[in-house]
């Protein structure tokens, strides 16, 4: 539920071992409020289903994961936000137009399944009014600079 989320910054979730931790993040048309800009830290897995999303201009969904990051979008979708994933990442368009907004950043791969399906990619600098996203500070760098040339270890998640 979108409400329970609103001023939340950062979720995190850790399993009782490696690999575990994984979330399950469902939103259908009402499921995402205007003005959110929340990160989803996870030791696992993130699978992310989106049917009938299109969330505003204004917020933002990140996501940093240990395992992976799966994207479902049906009908209509809409992410905006900074995917950091040190496993895959994988997007399954069915049915549907779909936007990313952001940035996918992974350590073992991007795919991209569609079926009958029209998927746009949009780069968005992750760094916004001299503001990174909750959760990435240390991963990206400050203002201009870009992405720090030295990021953390993914051991500290």
């Amino acid at each position: 539920d979108g409400e329970t989320l609103v001023g939340k910054k950062i979720v995190y979730v850790e399993g009782p071992s490696s690999g575990d931790g994984d979330v399950n993040i469902y939103f259908d048309a009402t499921g995402w409020e205007d003005n959110q800009n929340l990160t989803i830290i996870s030791t696992g897995t993130v699978n992310y289903v989106e049917p009938l999303e299109f969330n505003t201009e204004n917020s933002n969904l990140n996501v940093i994961t240990w395992e992976g990051y799966d994207e479902t979008s049906l009908v209509i979708g809409k992410h905006n936000g900074t995917v950091y994933s040190h496993g895959g990442a994988s997007y399954l368009e069915i049915l549907d137009r779909s936007w990313t907004n952001g940035n996918i950043i992974t350590n073992e791969g991007l795919t991209i399944t569609e079926v009958v399906a029209f998927k746009e990619f949009h780069y968005v600098d992750p760094v916004r009014d001299g503001q990174v996203p909750p959760g990435f500070e240390g991963l990206i760098g400050g203002g201009g600079s870009g992405y720090s040339s030295t990021p953390d270890s993914w051991s500290e998640i």
